[in-house]
């Protein structure tokens, strides 16, 4: 709403309009609803900031079950497989801070953020939310990771020792 259309009541916004990102100078208009010929008109700076652009993720990140083969197993948000689908989620952008929660809730409140270890609580296989904030303007954007469970290959004790002929006698 430009200014003389503020003071004019003329050409109101609905919300409908879009405003481009930037800052916009923004004229209200207030009205006395006993007698509308009484108003006043007034401005507010209205700074619009895109959302960070993400690449949701579409491969699961796998952790190994090697312990009790239940599972369970600890999914480290600091090793290299993490570490690559954190910077393939925020395409390299430095400016966005990414943390991981359990629920969407969570996620949306910005609370029980999940430890770099984290242990899944469903068994096998496990869909957590994500939380991807622009830290210089504070937009947020939400999306989810899977997270999966893949069992161990179960290494059995020899019961017989392995024996070999030293053909060449070399020590080999």
């Amino acid at each position: 709403m430009l200014e003389d259309d503020a003071i004019n009541d003329i050409n109101p916004i609905v919300p409908s309009n879009a405003y481009p990102s930037g800052t916009n100078t923004i004229y209200y208009r207030i009205e006395n609803n006993d007698n509308t010929t009484c108003a006043s008109t007034g401005e507010v700076q209205l700074t619009l900031h895109d959302l960070p652009e993400i690449t949701p993720p579409t491969d699961p990140f796998k952790a190994c079950d090697t312990d009790a083969i239940d599972g369970f197993t600890g999914f480290d948000f600091s090793t290299p497989q993490a570490i690559t689908i954190i910077n393939t989620l925020t395409q390299g952008n430095t400016d966005y801070q990414v943390s991981f929660f359990e629920t969407l809730a969570n996620a949306q409140a910005n609370t029980n953020v999940l430890p770099t270890i984290y242990t899944n609580t469903v068994i096998n296989n496990q869909t957590i939310h994500v939380r991807v904030e622009n830290i210089n303007t504070t937009c947020v954007v939400y999306t989810t990771l899977d997270l999966e469970v893949v069992t161990a290959p179960q290494a059995y004790p020899f019961t017989n020792p392995l024996t070999f002929c030293d053909d060449d006698n070399d020590g080999f």
